[in-house]
């Protein structure tokens, strides 16, 4: 479970208001506790401390965490509902099995 300094951390990240969207907490929630993807490790670089990600099948490397782009696409489809339906963001859960796989 994420602390609540890890989700306000993430919510900020991800340019979401939970007190004007309360509706996107289980996707920042979702977005803190997510694994990596299968094949990518997280490393820190010697000499900056910064943090980075390395897929070893692919031999691609990157500085955003490779779920980023789910869950910035999750944040999009949910504002897009809440817009077309004319209501505020609701605050129950939309299953996030469609947009990512997670394996034990």
């Amino acid at each position: 479970m994420a602390s609540v300094a890890e989700i306000a951390a993430m919510a900020e990240y991800m340019g979401i208001d939970l007190k004007a969207e309360p509706g996107l907490l289980w996707i920042v929630d979702q977005a803190v506790v997510a694994p990596l993807p299968p094949g990518w490790t997280e490393h820190v670089e010697d000499d900056t401390g910064v943090e980075y990600y390395y897929n070893e099948a692919s031999g691609d490397s990157t500085y955003e965490h490779p779920n980023d782009a789910i869950f910035a696409q999750l944040v999009e489809t949910e504002r897009a509902k809440a817009a077309k339906s004319g209501s505020a963001l609701s605050s129950h859960a939309t299953t996030i099995a469609k947009y990512l796989c997670v394996k034990k």
